[in-house]
This record gives structure tokens, sequence and C-alpha cells, in this order.
């Protein structure tokens, strides 16, 4: 009888400690798979992570100069190689420091780096399905076309490495800006006054396409090929020129290819004497501006939009809270 107790007592002692067993199990695996937050990027893929990423890779200059406002510099391991670039980024003096470069196609050097989370554009869907296949965690942004789009895209980089509250910060400050030079417009010049502008850049002009006419609606000056169909820096019909009128010419300083002469488009307008009553040049208002603030689908395409009204509107303080 006393054996028989004996063994029950046993019996009952290794049931509980299979099931405290199996609790502290369940308990562990709860800790292991701990989620710490979750996004879902262009493509619709849900990226999950336990921890901020600290080997962060990006691989395009808007993704460079968004992350190098609202991540700590030890936490980015490689920038794309137009980071270096000073006419197409606004951070190449400040990223020297920093030596990770990657270009899009070259998987032994991404690897090497050993990133932990890669943050591409969303115009290169056969490398980013590469990347993937390796097991690589990789963010696709959608590519902004309008200033909406840049500040959704702050959010969304932001929120990726774990630094939403960064992200929305920023966002805040742009909107800020914004409006102090829309106010400062409204307030001081007439809507019959507003400037015409076009811009050249080395293969063409900027028509419809690309954030562009948003940026000259913040300016307060209208973009002369606001509503033509020309494509992102496209070619376009000589009379049309004509017909628009513009009172400011804006020349971008950045040439695609070094290697060709840049200023020969550029020269055909300037020089063409079907083009010489045009407003602009007739009263010498040709301005050279900064490609790689006016190209931004970053942060710093609001120095692009400072940088069109003050030569739009020399006039004007656009200090704020004025």
């Amino acid at each position: 009888m006393i054996m028989r107790k004996l063994w029950l007592i046993i019996g009952i002692f290794i049931i509980l400690l299979n099931i405290s067993g199996c609790f502290w199990q369940k308990e562990q695996d709860k800790k292991e798979t701990f989620i710490l937050y979750s996004v879902v990027d262009a493509t619709g893929t849900r990226l999950d992570f336990e921890e901020k990423p600290v080997r962060i890779m990006s691989m395009n200059i808007s993704i460079d100069e968004v992350l190098w406002e609202i991540v700590e510099k030890d936490r980015i391991v490689a920038l794309s190689k137009l980071a270096d670039d000073p006419q197409i980024s606004s951070i190449s003096k400040e990223v020297k420091n920093l030596k990770g470069r990657v270009s899009s196609g070259n998987i032994e050097q991404i690897l090497a780096y050993q990133p932990d989370l890669i943050i591409v554009p969303d115009y290169n869907m056969g490398f980013i399905k590469s990347l993937r296949s390796l097991g690589l965690k990789v963010y696709v942004c959608k590519t902004p076309v309008n200033v909406d789009e840049i500040f959704t895209y702050i959010n969304k980089i932001s929120k990726v490495v774990g630094e939403q509250e960064k992200g929305e910060n920023l966002v805040k400050e742009l909107k800020i800006k914004l409006a102090t030079i829309t106010k400062n417009v409204e307030n001081n010049i007439p809507e019959n006054k507003r400037k015409k502008v076009i811009v050249l850049t080395s293969t063409g002009l900027l028509g419809s396409k690309g954030t562009f006419s948003d940026i000259c609606y913040y300016a307060g000056v209208k973009n002369c090929f606001a509503d033509e169909d020309i494509m992102f820096e496209g070619i376009f019909p000589k009379e049309l020129l004509l017909k628009v009128k513009p009172d400011i010419i804006m020349i971008s300083d950045w040439n695609f290819n070094a290697n060709e002469k840049s200023s020969i488009f550029i020269e055909d307008i300037l020089k063409n004497p079907l083009y010489k009553d045009l407003p602009a040049i007739k009263n010498n208002q040709i301005y050279k501006i900064h490609s790689n603030y006016l190209n931004s689908t970053s942060q710093n395409f609001i120095k692009g939009v400072e940088e069109i009204t003050l030569i739009a509107y020399p006039e004007i303080n656009f200090k704020e809270g004025e």
C-alpha cells in the first residue's frame, strides 16, 4: 500500500514536471519569436523586426539622405555611390567618413557588408528578387512623384528603421517651412504677378512628370510646362517655348554624362535668335540652380523650393515667423 502511494506521488510529480516543462518551452518560444514591430513595403511584402536594424544599407540617393537625417551613423554600413556626387547629393561632404558604398547589381559587394536591412527604390524588381532569394531582408520604397509622397516616403523609411518619431518630426518641420513660404508669397505677390519658370538640363527640360511642378507650386511660381505631356528632362517642340514665354529660365548644374558637353542644349536655347524676345532672355533672368535640391525626393526638396522662391521674389524676406 505504501509503495503504491509512493509510485502514485512520483507519477503525479512527473506529470506536473512535464506540464511545467511544456509551459516553460512555450514561454521560451514566445520570447524567441517576439516581434518589436512590422512593416509592409511597396511590393506588399511584410517585414518583421525583433529589434532595430543595426547594419542598414541604402541603394538610392534620396534614401541615403533620409537615413542620414534620422539614423545614428554607426547603424549605416553602406550608402549608394551617388552619395559622393555633390551635384546630385546634398550630403556629399557629411558622408566622407562613412566608407561603405554599393551599386545596384553587385551582389558580392552587398553580401560582404552583411546588412540586416537593405532599403531600395522600386524600379529594379529583378534585382530585388535576387536579393530576397539570398535570404536578405529588403524593404522596397515607392519613388515619390509629388511632395505629399515625399512626406509618406520619409515616414515609411523612418518606420522601417525603427525611428518613426524622428520621421514624423522631420515631416512636421518641412510642412511648417512650406507653410511659411506659401504664406509670404500669398501676402506679398498678387496672383497676376506670379512668375512663370522653366528649368533647362543638359538633356532637355523639366516637364510635368516628377516633383518639379509641386516644387514650383509651393515656391509660388508656375512651371510653364506643368500642363504639357513632357517627360522628365524630355524633348519639346521649339515653338512651345515661344508660346509659354517664361519670365525666368533656370539652368540645372548637373550633367548626367560628364563625358558629354552639357551646354549644347542650353546654348541652343540661350543663343538662338528665335528666343531673343522671350521675357527671361530679354530681361536677363537666367539663373543656375542646384540640381541636388531640384531633383531631390528626400527632405532636401525644401531647399529647391526655397531657392526658386528667392530667385523669383528676392524682395521678400522668407525667414520663418515673418
